[in-house]
């Protein structure tokens, strides 16, 4: 069930479908990061076949010295003659109240 504590609105809160599982999950952050990856999967769902490319989120880099990041979204793209990954869309997720 879900509850407007912030008083949003006066009518019945409605979400498609499809946000149900994450809305479900709700963590804060990692949640606007779902949001996110969800939009551009379906944002290149119209432009390109699902095989040709993956939405990631929470890729994280290093040095020796340990972690000194993460990547909140990566888009990668499938070059069909080598079936080579490249990135070609890095985003950065920012949830305020």
């Amino acid at each position: 069930m879900l509850r407007d504590t912030q008083g949003v609105t006066s009518s019945h809160a409605v979400i498609p479908i499809e946000m149900v599982p994450i809305v479900g999950r709700f963590t804060g952050g990692q949640t606007c990061e779902e949001i996110a990856r969800l939009d551009l999967e379906r944002e290149y769902e119209m432009h390109f076949p699902a095989a040709q490319f993956e939405v990631l989120n929470g890729i994280g880099y290093a040095d020796e010295n340990g972690t000194r990041g993460e990547l909140d979204v990566v888009v990668f793209k499938t070059d069909v003659e080598t079936n080579q990954k490249n990135v070609v869309q890095i985003a950065e997720v920012k949830c305020w109240k």
